[in-house]
């Protein structure tokens, strides 16, 4: 199983710079969280996704990592560009693509494998916050286990994902027209529509990565001692 798992990360993002964070926050953190699992692990490959060329004082310039550069100005047109190269760059069949602001407890990437041994079309170790408020409420999802998880259907996920190269393939289109109308992609959407065609997506709980914003974490852990 060759995995190859593609973290995205910009200079700076007007985007995500008016999302409200833990005072713990840091990218830096959350990159850590995957290089740590993945350094030197035979049959994964951590590639660097990068939107420009890393500022001087950017934490990336730190670390010898797989680094790709590419001018795409905004999140969306980095993430049509990621999945581009995933397909036409790698050799991979599996994917993980993680955007920069996403912490990872330690053992996910057993539980990612585990993930990529099912019937699953697309998956997240993210458990997603929203998914047990009210805007949910008498939401019915099949539950699933693995070895070591419990495993959900929901409705839809973010940017931050996984699934092989040949479910990849065959959405392409779908993952294109939902990046392309504003600076950012419109990932419920996308999922949304993938979903009515059919696809599965399922998410983790509790979570072994969670998205840092205020509001939005994973839920059952304390994210700020990971």
């Amino acid at each position: 199983m060759n995995i190859t798992i593609i973290n995205r990360q910009c200079n700076f993002s007007n985007i995500s710079a008016t999302k409200e964070r833990p005072k713990w926050f840091d990218r830096e953190r959350c990159f850590n969280s995957i290089l740590r699992e993945t350094f030197a692990v035979p049959h994964v490959n951590l590639v660097v996704f990068f939107d420009g060329q890393p500022s001087d004082d950017h934490f990336i310039n730190k670390y010898q990592v797989e680094l790709v550069t590419n001018d795409c100005g905004s999140g969306s047109q980095s993430y049509k560009e990621s999945l581009k190269y995933a397909l036409y760059e790698t050799n991979s069949d599996y994917f993980y693509f993680v955007e920069d602001d996403y912490l990872h407890k330690p053992g996910w990437l057993d539980i990612l494998k585990e993930g990529f041994g099912e019937s699953f079309d697309y998956f997240t170790l993210y458990d997603h916050a929203d998914k047990y408020s009210e805007l949910y409420k008498g939401l019915k999802s099949e539950i699933q286990t693995t070895g070591s998880c419990h495993w959900r259907e929901t409705p839809s996920t973010t940017d931050t994902f996984a699934c092989t190269r040949e479910t990849l393939k065959e959405d392409h289109g779908v993952h294109e027209y939902f990046s392309s109308f504003f600076d950012y992609s419109l990932d419920h959407k996308r999922f949304c529509e993938l979903r009515s065609r059919g696809r599965t997506i399922m998410s983790c709980m509790p979570g072994w990565s969670t998205h840092v914003e205020t509001d939005l974490m994973s839920p059952a852990i304390n994210w700020s001692l990971v």
